[in-house]
């Protein structure tokens, strides 16, 4: 349904405009603002954009940004302030979504940007139950990613990958591709723990198989 076929209808537009980001339906979101049926001040574009990355609604998100959305203005989080966790930047790396990336990080966002529990980019890439594509490292890396940064809990990105019980696209070169990055088997985290220990725990033999005890 388009913005102008809803002119003359009873409309809820907030609840419209969020089902379009919902929908990553970029069009839709932009008249219906251009029409004056939802805010566009700078707070409200930015909790659009969070709403927009928090979905994987990447079309939505690019168009926010270009529209003047600041990627540093967060909603705050439900019983008190924002904490830092789940950034723009963490969200868009999760769902491996490069173009979103690189616009964040041509704004400003910094590639060693840390979450409320201290991870990178590289934890939440290798850490996502989403796909995961040894070329989207290779694109994070290119530009800075650390894959020996260690997060709040001491933890690496290869630790947050062994965490993950059935990783998708998992396979052995996408395991060989980790290692030559600089993800190191054999760290261990504040528990004392290494990456074998939690692939182990985790059910991922593919994983354990190819790191240090």
């Amino acid at each position: 349904v388009s913005v102008a076929a809803l002119r003359s209808t009873p409309v809820d537009w907030a609840d419209r405009v969020n089902a379009a980001i919902q929908g990553d339906d970029a069009a839709f979101v932009r008249e219906a603002q251009a029409a004056g049926h939802y805010p566009k001040t700078p707070d409200t574009l930015g909790n659009m954009l969070y709403a927009a990355v928090a979905a994987g609604a990447e079309e939505v998100a690019l168009d926010l940004l270009r529209r003047g959305a600041d990627p540093a203005a967060f909603p705050p989080r439900q019983g008190g302030s924002y904490d830092g966790s789940d950034t723009p930047l963490h969200f868009a790396a999760a769902s491996g979504l490069e173009r979103l990336v690189a616009a964040l990080l041509a704004r400003g966002v910094p590639i060693g940007l840390r979450d409320g529990r201290g991870r990178t980019v590289a934890h939440v890439a290798l850490g996502t139950d989403a796909r995961h594509d040894a070329a989207f490292l290779d694109f994070l890396a290119a530009r800075g990613a650390d894959y020996t940064a260690v997060d709040g809990a001491g933890r690496t990105p290869l630790m947050a990958l062994a965490q993950v019980t059935a990783p998708i696209g998992w396979d052995q070169a996408f395991g060989a591709r980790m290692l030559a990055l600089g993800c190191e088997p054999g760290a261990k985290d504040a528990a004392g723990k290494t990456a074998r220990e939690y692939a182990e725990a985790a059910f991922h033999g593919d994983l354990a198989g190819i790191l240090p005890r």
